[in-house]
């Protein structure tokens, strides 16, 4: 069970860079305790937002649901399991249904809803908190003051200051630029803090980094189609896709992915593959990239792709760094900015959403100037962690589920299609590995590390 937060708050000035929805959902979480809050976007808040789906299994659904309203605000759908599918035939392989005991006994269903609805959602609760919106405002450098405190320099000339800077912009934002390759050395030299370093559960994991590079994954490559359920339904040959409730899982040699009906006029498939080899970026569209593995599906699933309104490359490639927290410790990374979160995977926005409400869980213990970089210690510690084994989960299954044809791929097969049952076996295994995922925590890691360690350091 999560700890209540402390009756008293240090308000701090948190300036935020992006109003993604975790960079929205920290600045609520974050003024909701106390502190100042100014978000920063280099965009426009009515451009164009490129549709997809947002899967939001337990472990983030949970979190979403101490949102005010959200489930009278935004139109979420309940899946109700996985249905895996082989590309070249359309053919179902199996089955794993999502049973109700057993959601029951995580807190919550697995539901999708639309981007675009979930950004609008968020918008409109941080307005409604009247918290301090900045769009147009492209940050362009950071400096310190001689305090200490970091300031942002902005591409009209601005100049803010504040306390703690909060990277939401993404793999590809300003932020990840002011964080080193290498963590920050800890500048308390206490006795407490010596043993932290060196306990005997930390020596036991593996580096997070060699862990990283064990996975021999250079980049991830393929692309998201927005595709409109009228449009499908029209068209007897695709149509069928349409049918069920269930997250298809796409199965093909070299090259998988998922679709699935995330709103009434939003219909999302993302197809990808893992490169172990750097990526050469040649600007050629993303369609002619994966034809050849693309050639491999049945013809209404490449049909499905060409009758797309929308659809956008997505480049991954694996981060040279698991540092979340820059040497001065006053500027953190959340979402993607901080870590890759494979798209083509189940669990693609979970990374961004966690780290939103660990980073505001731990700021609600701040009850000292002192206790700010302890406090940003333990999130690059919770995160590193949970961080990986994500990634891990994701690549294992992305390659599973792309195997080629041969021993290997009919055995996946068989095993997906056995007829399972809540008591079975065979659902036990399957469930084991699901549920390190779903019953994850957020709030009670960062409690964790505050019983554990945080509180005796600050």
């Amino acid at each position: 069970m999560s700890l209540p937060p402390p009756a008293a708050v240090l308000p701090i000035k948190c300036l935020v860079v992006g109003a993604s929805f975790e960079g929205l959902i920290a600045a609520y979480l974050l003024h909701r305790d106390g502190h100042q809050v100014v978000v920063l976007d280099k965009g426009s808040e009515d451009r164009p937002v490129f549709e997809r789906g947002i899967r939001s299994p337990p472990n983030v659904a949970r979190l979403l649901n101490l949102l005010p309203n959200i489930h009278d605000e935004v139109r979420q759908r309940t899946a109700p399991g996985l249905e895996f599918m082989e590309g070249r035939s359309m053919r179902t392989i199996g089955k794993t249904v999502f049973f109700s005991s057993v959601m029951d006994d995580l807190g919550s269903n697995f539901y999708m809803a639309s981007h675009v609805n979930i950004m609008r959602y968020l918008r409109g609760i941080c307005r409604e908190a009247q918290i301090d919106l900045r769009y147009n405002e492209e940050v362009v450098k950071l400096s310190s003051t001689a305090s200490g405190n970091p300031v942002l320099h902005l591409k009209s000339g601005c100049k803010i200051e504040g306390d703690l800077v909060i990277g939401a912009d993404g793999l590809r934002g300003v932020t990840r630029s002011f964080v080193p390759l290498h963590p920050p050395q800890e500048q308390n030299e206490s006795e407490d803090e010596d043993d932290y370093e060196s306990s005997d559960d930390e020596e036991q994991e593996e580096d997070p980094l060699v862990r990283l590079n064990k996975l021999g994954v250079r980049a991830l490559l393929g692309a998201t189609f927005a595709i409109r359920p009228s449009d499908m339904r029209e068209n007897p040959r695709v149509a069928p896709i349409l049918e069920g409730d269930e997250i298809k899982v796409w199965m093909e040699s070299n090259m998988a992915g998922l679709s699935s009906l995330y709103d009434a006029d939003a219909y999302v498939l993302t197809l990808g593959k893992v490169l172990t080899e750097d990526y050469v970026d040649t600007g050629a569209d993303i369609l002619d990239e994966i034809k050849d593995t693309l050639d491999d599906y049945h013809p209404a699933v490449r049909e499905l792709v060409h009758m797309s309104y929308a659809y956008r490359k997505e480049l991954q490639r694996m981060p040279e760094s698991l540092t979340l927290i820059d040497k001065t410790q006053k500027v953190v990374l959340l979402g993607n900015a901080a870590f890759c979160a494979p798209w083509a995977g189940a669990y693609s926005d979970c990374i961004a959403f966690e780290s939103a409400f660990t980073l505001a869980r731990l700021l609600s213990r701040l009850q000292t100037r002192k206790a700010l970089p302890v406090l940003m210690d333990g999130f690059q510690k919770i995160r590193t962690f949970r961080n990986m084994q994500t990634l891990d989960s994701e690549i294992s299954g992305i390659r599973l589920l792309a195997l080629p044809l041969g021993p290997y791929r009919d055995g996946r097969d068989q095993a997906l299609g056995r007829s399972l049952d809540q008591e079975g076996d065979e659902t036990a295994e399957i469930w084991g590995k699901t549920l390190i995922q779903f019953d994850y925590d957020a709030l009670d890691a960062a409690d964790e590390w505050w019983l554990e360690w945080g509180k005796f350091l600050v």
